[in-house]
């Protein structure tokens, strides 16, 4: 099926109604500068996640004529050896109330599954200020209880933390080894969990069999200065049921480690020391311990992704020229991995040896094109448009001579032969006109 070179009538009106709401720039621009392509959401690539093709993309003068139809799975029909929902999870967090109110939009982004259950606490001396925090919680549908600790060091919380989150989950009988929830979840308060791919990852594991899950940071100077033996928690840590109740029963034990650096770095120790279980390391958590610019660590790859951690702290999702409202940036990452379910950033690359140029597609994220053929190596390698960091994956300096149209808006519209999602990715960058791609995948 080939691509379009504008787009017809009846998807004019209807595209237009719907997207000049969000974007104010596209009240007087001309849908000719509107190119399309047309996607298959069916499973051939299901177990790749980046596609590389020799073919035109800029023959005609359109940017995307002449590409075949392209299969994209957005569900997972991968077997998988268990089937976990959010009524098996609790996640736990630590916080304060003045962090809180800049971070509600992250807790939010995740507590919005259904069935969701978490502990967020704050210390004692908060405690005149837990009603504003509950209020805020019932206004923004968070459904986390709140709890207090009298630790006063934050990073030592996390054993309180810990204890008194699981102190939560019901027991299914009298016998307190017989809980009803399956896997502890603990993060930092700026993680962003990824719920569904969340599951799909603990879908490989036996919830019976003492299990610590998560993952270093790919910064290698953050490894070399705290070292590789614990997970780290703004990438998120996942433990399994026998190895939570080991560790409440011998959290007393772990209190020689409470003069270590960081929470993550203390549960590490108890776990590793006094039950003896090992980290399973799982690349599909992210510390992002990178600043500036994230654009080529989200181009890069990345399979099925857990968690964020550092948003707008450390980095931004995306350059100033496409937003600098959080609340919209958020709202995109959200819309965007929820229309592509398990399929949120694939890549599918285009090289055009004819007119030496490569077109990205990050699906969920931005269509890049480069005015060069991209190397095999260069693939591969994350583009270091962020600073500060050395990774522990190859990474290459950036290529000047590109552009990259954003992931804006998602919709989706249904036919009797099925629904078609529309990704609109758009560029419009300083002094610039804008100019969009209309991504449609076909399910």
């Amino acid at each position: 099926m080939q691509p379009d070179n504008e787009l017809p009538d009846t998807e004019k009106n209807i595209t237009n109604r719907l997207l000049t709401r969000n974007l104010p720039n596209m009240q007087q621009r001309n849908w000719r500068t509107v190119k399309m392509l047309k996607l298959s959401t069916k499973d051939i690539f299901l177990y790749k996640h980046t596609i590389v093709r020799n073919a035109s993309f800029t023959k005609n003068y359109t940017l995307v004529a002449d590409i075949s139809k392209l299969d994209i799975p957005l569900l997972s029909t991968k077997r998988q050896f268990y089937s976990y929902t959010t009524d098996d999870l609790i996640f736990g967090i630590t916080t304060t109330v003045d962090r809180l109110v800049h971070l509600i939009r992250s807790l939010r982004f995740w507590t919005r599954d259904a069935g969701i259950q978490c502990l967020v606490m704050f210390h004692q001396t908060e405690r005149n200020k837990l009603e504003t925090v509950q209020k805020l919680f019932e206004m923004e549908r968070i459904p986390c209880f709140i709890d207090i600790t009298f630790t006063e060091r934050y990073e030592e919380r996390f054993f309180d933390l810990v204890n008194r989150t699981w102190s939560l989950v019901p027991n299914e009988s009298g016998n307190y080894t017989e809980k009803k929830v399956k896997w502890l979840l603990i993060g930092d308060d700026d993680t962003l969990w990824f719920i569904p791919h969340l599951l799909q990852v603990l879908n490989n594991y036996n919830y019976k069999k003492p299990i610590y899950l998560g993952d270093h940071s790919d910064n290698l100077a953050a490894v070399k200065t705290f070292g590789r033996y614990f997970a780290y928690g703004g990438g998120g840590i996942a433990f399994s049921q026998p190895l939570v109740q080991n560790l409440v029963r011998n959290i007393s034990d772990c209190n020689k480690y409470r003069s270590l650096f960081g929470g993550d770095m203390m549960l590490g120790k108890c776990v590793t020391e006094v039950t003896r279980v090992q980290l399973l390391r799982n690349t599909r958590f992210h510390q992002m311990d990178i600043r500036g610019d994230a654009t080529g660590y989200f181009e890069s790859g990345i399979q099925g992704l857990v968690t964020l951690h550092h948003m707008f702290s450390w980095w931004s999702p995306v350059p100033a020229w496409v937003s600098e409202d959080k609340e919209d940036i958020v709202a995109r990452f959200y819309q965007a991995y929820r229309s592509t379910n398990f399929s949120y950033l694939k890549r599918y690359i285009w090289i055009d040896s004819e007119y030496n140029k490569t077109l990205v597609l990050t699906l969920g994220y931005s269509i890049t094109v480069y005015n060069q053929p991209l190397k095999f190596e260069e693939i591969n390698a994350v583009e270091a448009t962020f600073c500060c960091a050395e990774l522990s994956r190859r990474t290459r300096t950036p290529i000047a001579k590109r552009q990259t149209w954003y992931f804006a808006r998602s919709y989706t519209k249904k036919y009797f032969t099925g629904a078609i999602i529309h990704h609109l990715y758009e560029y419009s960058a300083y002094a610039s006109n804008s100019s969009y791609i209309l991504v449609k995948l076909y399910t």
